[in-house]
């Protein structure tokens, strides 16, 4: 009975294991039978050694080894390789160790401790939400309700405390609560990552329906900026004759004709344009909105392509970024709007830098600005903040004389 206790939970042991090693490291393009044999054979020969010599330094060396071997399916160096296997077998023998020293101190229940119960599904459970935080499945996760976090805090707490009651000997019963449980910790938590990615994928979709909106009245612009050309071409022939007819007569009035036609001529070219074909979509399209409500804009960018970030978070970052400010700026006296934007590579960094002038009502709640808007929850920025540490950067927001702020520094990777 022994040996089947152990063996169910070593399982989730080696489950839990694979979940830390793709914490830290990313896989390689290889088969997922490759994957699944290299963990079966993790599991058996941990499992075969530790039941027939029951030795301190074999358990050692069949749980680093095969980490160690196994890090070869994931992109890394040897350091990091090296690095991510002793970390892992670290955080598994702390959370033991921690048990053992309640067990010690409290009297704790020895089944569900010496068994690996406890320190297993704790080890299950850590990497889950080492997983949901550094990959930022959480921070797509803002919709759901409070009460799925609770559930996903409680169960394996819960679990625990219902093996300390029913767990008293390594007997049948106890095997079969100890599966239950596993197994529902297991589900619970596999329903939670898949409710996380289905999040993902909703927020992803909102972007993409952003973008293509945007598209969409870059388009509308640029056909309605051809029509009107079409309209100037046909009559450049006239206008020209009557300008030189002007200049001989009276240079002020052929002064202020030129003037009429070149600001005919500037209204049809592009407010923006740069490298970046999604940049330049989003940058003119936001230009344009802002200038039409009576925005003073001045734009500083240095033409970079951004070919490492993902046009999806272009879009989240830069559409946000001016969405934010654009309706900042149309709560204030129209003589007072602008908005200063600026983007250059400095030292390695992309540095983008936005301002504009703000209403005195702004609300903040925990440092956040909340949208002025009804029925708003304000989450554009907190979009773009999720966007940007996505590439490692930094997002730093202050508002101070009825100017808002925004400071992104995101570093450029080494090629």
């Amino acid at each position: 009975m022994e040996t089947a206790f152990y063996l169910i939970m070593n399982i989730l042991r080696v489950y839990a294991i694979y979940l830390w090693v793709n914490v830290f490291i990313e896989k390689k393009e290889v088969n997922r039978r490759i994957f699944f044999i290299a963990y079966i054979s993790f599991y058996a020969v941990n499992s075969l050694l530790y039941l027939v010599y029951r030795s301190t330094i074999i358990n050692i060396a069949t749980n680093v080894i095969p980490i160690f071997l196994i890090t070869f399916l994931y992109k890394a160096r040897l350091g990091k390789r090296i690095f991510v296997t002793v970390l892992i077998y670290a955080i598994a023998m702390f959370i033991e160790s921690a048990f053992y020293a309640l067990f010690r101190v409290l009297n704790f229940n020895r089944i569900i401790v010496y068994s690996g119960f406890a320190p297993d599904i704790i080890l299950f459970v850590t990497a889950m939400f080492a997983q949901a935080v550094l990959k930022n499945k959480f921070k797509t996760f803002t919709s759901v309700k409070a009460i799925y976090y609770i559930v996903i805090v409680f169960l394996p707490i819960g679990s625990i405390v219902i093996g300390y009651f029913t767990m008293g000997d390594l007997d049948m019963e106890t095997l079969v609560v100890a599966s239950i449980l596993l197994l529902i910790n297991y589900l619970v938590f596999y329903f939670f990552d898949e409710l996380s990615t289905s999040y993902k994928y909703k927020y992803e979709a909102s972007l993409l329906q952003m973008q293509n909106e945007i598209q969409l009245a870059n388009y509308n612009e640029i056909s309605k900026n051809y029509q009107e050309s079409q309209k100037i071409i046909h009559d450049i022939k006239k206008h020209l004759y009557t300008l030189s007819q002007l200049s001989s007569i009276n240079k002020d009035k052929a002064d202020n004709y030129r003037k009429i036609i070149e600001k005919s001529m500037d209204s049809l070219i592009i407010g923006f344009s740069c490298t970046n074909q999604i940049l330049s979509i989003v940058m003119s399209q936001k230009i344009s909105v802002a200038e039409n409500k009576g925005i003073k804009v001045d734009t500083d960018v240095e033409d970079l392509t951004l070919e490492f970030i993902d046009d999806l978070d272009i879009t989240a970052i830069f559409a946000n970024l001016w969405d934010n400010a654009i309706e900042a700026s149309g709560l204030v006296n129209i003589k007072s709007r602008y908005i200063d934007f600026s983007m250059r590579q400095v030292n390695g960094f992309i540095v983008i830098n936005m301002s504009n002038q703000c209403s005195e009502n702004l609300n903040f709640k925990n440092g956040k600005l909340i949208s002025t808007k009804k029925n708003h929850k304000g989450i554009g920025l907190s979009i773009v903040s999720t966007a940007v540490e996505k590439y490692q950067g930094l997002f730093v927001t202050e508002y101070k004389n009825n100017i808002f702020t925004v400071e992104i520094t995101i570093p450029v990777p080494i090629s």
